[in-house]
């Protein structure tokens, strides 16, 4: 029975830290990503207004231009 118990324990213990890390990663790439489309939000309406494009490669264009300013 402590053998089982044990195993439980470190099959428990070994699931999160493989599980932990990738989530909390996920968590940090969804919370970047909302912060770039917030930020670009303004040139992608604009680009979306005048130059009638589609808002997906409005989001491109303007990350584009973005990263090239830096």
């Amino acid at each position: 029975m402590e053998k089982i118990k044990e195993f439980f324990k470190t099959t428990i213990l070994g699931g999160l830290l493989i599980i932990l890390p990738i989530y909390i990663l996920i968590l940090v790439f969804k919370w970047f990503f909302e912060f770039v489309i917030d930020n670009i939000r303004p040139i992608v309406s604009i680009l979306v207004e005048t130059v009638r494009l589609h808002e997906f490669i409005a989001s491109i264009i303007a990350i584009i231009v973005t990263l090239l300013l830096f």
